[in-house]
C-alpha cells in the first residue's frame, strides 16, 4: 500500500512508546511494512536513570537494511534526560523502517518516543 498524502491525511492518531535501552541495538519503534501508514516522530527523550555514572545512547533509523544514525553515542548525566528529537525537527518513519535505539551499558537508559500515526 501507498504512503498517506500528509495533507490529506484522513486519521492522525497520537501515541507513545517506551523501552528499556540494552546494549544490543534493538527495535523500538517498528512501521510495519504494507501498513499504509506514515509515524512522524516528534519527541525522543533518553533518560538515565544511574545514580553515579554517565551513560551514551545512539539512535538510528532502519530503512532498507541501511542505519541512519540520528545521534552515536550522545552522552547523558546520570540521572539526566536527553531529547534526542524535537518536534521542531520530526522523522517520518515509512512503511517498513524502524527506530532502533542502543546503549552502553543495560537498564540504565529508558527512552520515550511520542509519535503520530498518520493515515
Amino acid at each position: 500500500m501507498a504512503l498517506p498524502n500528509l495533507l490529506t491525511a484522513t486519521i492522525i492518531t497520537g501515541r507513545t512508546a517506551y523501552a528499556n535501552v540494552t546494549t544490543v541495538t534493538s527495535n523500538v519503534l517498528v512501521n510495519p511494512a504494507s501498513s499504509g501508514n506514515s509515524f512522524r516522530i516528534v519527541n525522543i527523550m533518553a533518560a538515565s536513570t544511574d545514580t553515579g555514572n554517565t551513560s551514551n545512547v545512539t539512535a538510528s533509523v532502519l530503512r532498507s537494511g541501511t542505519s541512519n544514525y540520528l545521534g552515536f553515542g550522545l552522552s547523558i548525566p546520570s540521572r539526566a534526560t536527553l531529547i534526542l528529537l524535537g518536534k521542531e525537527n520530526p522523522v517520518i518513519l515509512e512503511e517498513g523502517d524502524a527506530l532502533q535505539m542502543s546503549a552502553d551499558a543495560n537498564s540504565r537508559i529508558w527512552a520515550t518516543i511520542t509519535y503520530e500515526d498518520i493515515r
